[in-house]
């Protein structure tokens, strides 16, 4: 099966005009992906990993590189999306290795401003992966999983704007934890985030005149210039997805390459984010481009390689319809204005 891919990316490049890659820009090198991000804390204390939410490849990527040697020597704190500051009490003593009931704890994770959204599985098995590490770790050295959203109480949120509030304050929430929990400490940190929220250039619709929100990567930056590391994963190049990952057959599965001179920097945000970032009140049926203006290294320092977009698997939902939980995430995601349920991961045209 690889020879075959081989012979199919050969003729691809064969076939495909130079002209569509940059002449004057070299060659992405592909390091070892975990071998790069270890050492990429060597000149940032702060490493974004940017997720896409629905491929499991990322997420087991993540895990093996919190449970690679050098990890823990690394790093101090993992700051988290899936997680509501609100429950960061019970957050470290199930990361300390004390007793926690399970329902009490997935309250973490089933309480932030994504209702039904942080379910699969990685998200448990992170925080497990920690634990498990912390048990081998002296106690000067043990690391802390800090969580990252906006600290909103749905007990007492009965309207949408009520839910906007802290919608609106995300970026700054991851922000602020870094700021005040990690660089203020002189610590270290791995941020497994939504790709969008650590792009160095916030999202900027063409047909949309309004500034877009600064990230929390620029606020981070602005607080505390030259600090952060930005890694995107591989998540396909819309129409021109043969061409390019003909480009990166030969590539090792996982690897690292920086993207700044490189062709793959060149290429436009457009082409790689189009396809799965729609506009809010825009046409469900139009995808525009998000990042009007940028490459893609004008967004992020690196990009991680997982293999073709068609050998990435899906992540597995829960079925929580027709439960107690089930039913308070409809209200949930109604006052938000979303359709419960996920987004399927997006396959090659």
């Amino acid at each position: 099966m690889h020879r075959h891919w081989n012979r199919i990316a050969a003729v691809i490049l064969a076939l495909t005009p130079l002209a569509a890659f940059p002449q004057d820009r070299t060659e992405p090198r592909p390091d070892s992906a975990v071998a790069a991000v270890l050492a990429a804390f060597g000149r940032f204390p702060v490493v974004a990993l940017g997720m896409q939410h629905q491929q499991q490849d990322e997420a087991d990527f993540s895990l093996r590189l919190i449970r690679s040697p050098g990890f823990a020597a690394a790093v101090n704190d993992i700051v988290i999306e899936c997680g509501n500051p609100l429950y960061q009490r019970v957050l470290d003593r199930y990361i300390a290795r004390e007793s926690v009931d399970a329902e009490q704890l997935s309250q973490v994770w089933r309480n932030t401003t994504q209702p039904g959204r942080c379910e699969p599985r990685q998200h448990r098995e992170l925080l497990d992966a920690v634990r498990e590490l912390n048990r081998q770790l002296p106690r000067a050295r043990k690391l802390r999983v800090l969580a990252g959203d906006s600290p909103i109480d749905w007990a007492v949120v009965r309207t949408s704007a009520d839910v906007q509030r802290f919608l609106n304050a995300r970026d700054s929430a991851f922000a602020s934890v870094v700021n005040e929990q990690v660089l203020a400490k002189h610590r270290k940190a791995l941020l497994v985030i939504g790709a969008a929220h650590i792009m160095r250039q916030p999202i900027t619709w063409r047909a949309e005149p309004t500034p877009a929100a600064i990230t929390a990567t620029g606020i981070i930056e602005r607080a505390h210039p030259h600090t952060t590391f930005v890694i995107v994963p591989h998540d396909g190049f819309g129409n021109q997805l043969p061409a390019y990952e003909a480009r990166m057959a030969a590539w090792p599965k996982p690897s690292l390459v920086l993207l700044r001179g490189t062709w793959l920097g060149a290429v436009s945000g457009k082409t790689i984010f189009a396809d799965n970032v729609r506009r809010v009140g825009g046409d469900p049926k139009v995808f525009d481009d998000p990042y009007f203006g940028f490459n893609l290294e004008d967004l992020a320092d690196a990009y991680l390689y997982l293999g073709p977009l068609a050998s990435l698997t899906s992540v597995q939902w829960p079925d929580i319809s027709g439960t107690a939980y089930g039913k308070e995430v409809e209200r949930r995601n109604g006052l938000i204005g979303m359709r419960a349920g996920p987004a399927p991961l997006r396959v090659p045209r």
